[in-house]
């Protein structure tokens, strides 16, 4: 056909860490009045010390996750596409007789 097949440019967990920045609590918020309120942005340290112990904790197992998972996902994909190639086959074969 003339469609080109969709390819994701990121992994299959990595939008739960731009995720995460969106709506993750935040402690940066200074009150100018009653209705206005204002971030301040970090001027220096490491994003991983603002973060309670559960959250960097999950951050860090979802890290894991990402690297064992990442072999096994690629392994799995080249499976299917193994497979793909065999189902093309029997098919073109199926066809011919």
């Amino acid at each position: 056909g003339n469609t080109v097949e969709p390819v994701l440019d990121e992994g299959p967990l990595d939008f739960v860490g731009r995720f995460w920045e969106k709506v993750r609590p935040r402690n940066s918020a200074v009150v100018i009045s009653e209705h206005v309120g204002e971030i301040k942005r970090k001027i220096s340290g490491d994003e991983d010390t603002t973060l309670p112990g559960p959250l960097l904790q999950g951050k860090q197992v979802m890290t894991n996750l990402r690297e064992a998972f990442g072999p096994v996902w690629q392994r799995a994909e080249g499976h299917v596409k193994e497979a793909k190639g065999e189902f093309s086959k029997v098919a073109r074969e199926v066809t011919e007789k």
